[in-house]
This record gives structure tokens, C-alpha cells and sequence, in this order.
């Protein structure tokens, strides 16, 4: 942290904005962006620490931040760290990494927030919240792919198209006519149409999920939507898996799964 008009201007308005705020173990909100201006050692980058999640969780906009005197790349960084729900996430951490500025602040953000000796209770989702900013770590320092995508072939990519979109609620995540790639939440799946493609009847994909409970859900709710082929879930008689399988338009199984 250093101390400047500007970083002085964004602590009041840090505290202000979270004061009535705490966190997950209800410790005062406030304490997250402070530890991340703590880390900065420019004033651009701790007015962007300290102001990060003000657009997102609270009623400030960026023109209240800009009738405040800070500068472009204060609110360009802003913008980019402030979180679209309705964009993938890690879509999202993507677009930060061509930011330097956003960057080094959203990997403070994420080292921050995967520290699980922050939290009372560590549960699963506490678990999946954890790899899924490890991961985001791993992209913005280029240590990894930026994602997977399994294609799998199909002979009608209309009908495939409506049975995961409309029955599995996935999104589609891309186009290209006779090739459709779909979103997971953790990844990519797509399919491509042939005419003469013999399809593999012993293809399996399987969906991680959180808990036992969360596959109990999705099992009730797919029983209701009638998917052809399920069954109860069970735990593996070899693998530590708790799960059920069905099937989809093309034949291929598909697994909801929660790994013991």
C-alpha cells in the first residue's frame, strides 16, 4: 500500500461501500480489499484493489468512480475485474489477463480468496470454489491450456442440440452450423454431425457434481423429464463413485457423478 490523494480517495470510498458488509465467516468485507491494496505497490494499483468489488457488490457505477477524479486505466481495470454473471467464468478471467493492471490485482483477488484457513467450515463447495480459482490462476499466469473441449460425433445436430440445451441445461457456448460446442460450467463439450459416422455405443460422459445430495436432485430431476435408460444412483461396486447414468439422443451414456 502506498498513501497518495488518489488511494486515500479510494480507502473512504472502499470502506464506505463494505463497511456494513462481512464475508463468508462474517468478518468485515472490508479486511479482502485492504489485504489486496496491502500487496500493491504503485497507486493505480491500489485504487483498483481497494475498488474492485465496489461496482459489483454495492450501488456505486462507474460514473460515481469517475466523478471522483479517477483516471482511465483505474476504471478500465475496474470494468474488467467487475464480473458479468451471465459471461463464463473463465471467459471472463480471460479478458483480464491483456489488462496488466487488472491482472495483478485479480491474482492477488484469487490467492485471497483460495485460502481455505479464511473459511469456519471447508465443505465441498468450499472444495470446487477453490479449484475453480486455482484454475483461474493458472490461466492468467500461463501455466496451463485455457480450456477442453471432448467432441464426441452425432447424426442429428438439431435434435443433440435441443437435448442438451432443453433437457441437460446446458448453454451453447458456439456455433458453427453442424458442429455445436456447449458449456459445462468447468469446460467444453461439443458434437459434430455425420451422415455415415458409426457412433460408439460404449462412450461415456459423465458431469461432476458437489455432493451425493446433488446427484440425488438431478436424478429426481431428469426421472421427471423422462430421459431414456436411467437409473438409481448407486455407489460403484469398484471406484469410489456415487452416481446414476442415463442416456442421450444419440445413445451415448451419460454419468452424474460425485467422486468419494
Amino acid at each position: 500500500m502506498i498513501y497518495t490523494e488518489l488511494t486515500k480517495k479510494a480507502m473512504k470510498i472502499s470502506f464506505n461501500a463494505h463497511k456494513d458488509q462481512v464475508d463468508k465467516t462474517s468478518i468485515p468485507y472490508v479486511y479482502h480489499p485492504f489485504h489486496l491494496a496491502e500487496q500493491m505497490k504503485d497507486e493505480y494499483g491500489c485504487c483498483v484493489a481497494l475498488l474492485h468489488d465496489v461496482v459489483e457488490d454495492t450501488d456505486m457505477t462507474f460514473e460515481d468512480l469517475e466523478k471522483e477524479g479517477f483516471p482511465k486505466e483505474v476504471i478500465d481495470a475496474l470494468k474488467l475485474l467487475t464480473h458479468d454473471p451471465v459471461v463464463p467464468y473463465m471467459d471472463y478471467v480471460r479478458v483480464i489477463k491483456n489488462n496488466s493492471l487488472a491482472r495483478k490485482v485479480k491474482l492477488a483477488d484469487l490467492r485471497h480468496n483460495s485460502d481455505l484457513t479464511r473459511l469456519d467450515v471447508i465443505d465441498d463447495f468450499a472444495k470446487i470454489r477453490q479449484q475453480k480459482y486455482l484454475q483461474a490462476i493458472e490461466l492468467l499466469e500461463g501455466n496451463t491450456f485455457e480450456s477442453s473441449i471432448n467432441f464426441y460425433p452425432c447424426l442429428d445436430i438439431e435434435k443433440t442440440t435441443d437435448f442438451y440445451i432443453n433437457e441437460i441445461g446446458l448453454s451453447l457456448y458456439q456455433d458453427q452450423g453442424t458442429c455445436r460446442i456447449f458449456d459445462t460450467g468447468y469446460g467444453y463439450i461439443g458434437f459434430c454431425e455425420y451422415d455415415d459416422h458409426i457412433l460408439c455405443n460404449k462412450t461415456c460422459i459423465s458431469f461432476n457434481v458437489a455432493s451425493k445430495e446433488d446427484v440425488f436432485k438431478y436424478y429426481e430431476k431428469f426421472k421427471q423429464k423422462q430421459i431414456p435408460g436411467i437409473t438409481e444412483p448407486k455407489k460403484h461396486p469398484k471406484y469410489e463413485v456415487y452416481s446414476f447414468f442415463m442416456k442421450d439422443i444419440n445413445g451415448y451414456t451419460l454419468e452424474i457423478q460425485k467422486l468419494l
